[in-house]
């Protein structure tokens, strides 16, 4: 399931439904270092998309990187996600 992932991202690495399939998928195995990895990689192309930015903020908290998690929060709420903002009114 994660190859054809994979295949779909290097054709188009702006596909965000192609990096939450990924994320969902890495997610469930516990694969957060691979989970930022794909955030990573979509937010070198998509620096603005508030959601992305908000995904990895959740693979961070769930890696145990709590400050990477608040950064990417904070990210995402500059950018006019309400769920940030939200989450940063709240302890991680």
């Amino acid at each position: 399931a994660i190859a054809p992932l994979e295949r779909a991202i290097a054709l188009d690495p702006h596909d965000f439904s192609a990096h939450v399939s990924l994320d969902y998928i890495l997610a469930r195995r516990g694969e957060w270092d691979k989970v930022i990895a794909a955030w990573d990689a979509f937010l070198r192309v998509e620096p603005k998309h508030a959601q992305a930015w908000l995904e990895r903020a959740g693979a961070k908290k769930r890696g145990g990187d709590l400050k990477g998690a608040r950064s990417d929060l904070r990210a995402a709420c500059d950018l006019g996600s309400e769920e940030a903002c939200s989450h940063l009114r709240r302890p991680l």
